[in-house]
């Protein structure tokens, strides 16, 4: 999907997998009941408890991760979409903690 949207093309997807919606998408519409109920960024959907509730979506473990880290007072730097963002980012932190 990385290799076609590199080359301009534009991908539309129709899922309820979060995790794809996390990694791939760079905007989201979140329908239910033939109503919009959210046009935007994908990050800042998994904020929105009531429209994923209402579309009946559910966050990804890596956001509940995120939160949970972030309410521990952990300052992850950089967008981490996946995994290897998390771990890329979490190596940097420990970089700079042993430097």
């Amino acid at each position: 999907m990385q290799e076609i949207r590199s080359q301009g093309i534009a991908v539309v997807m129709i899922t309820h997998d979060m995790r794809l919606v996390q990694e791939y998408a760079s905007r989201v519409v979140v329908m239910s009941e033939g109503q919009v109920l959210y046009d935007g960024d994908p990050g800042k959907l998994f904020e929105m408890d009531d429209v994923l509730e209402k579309a009946n979506l559910h966050p990804t473990i890596l956001h509940h991760l995120l939160l949970e880290l972030q309410r521990r007072g952990a300052a992850i730097s950089g967008e981490i979409r996946t995994t290897q963002d998390f771990l890329a980012a979490l190596k940097r932190n420990l970089d700079k903690k042993l430097n």
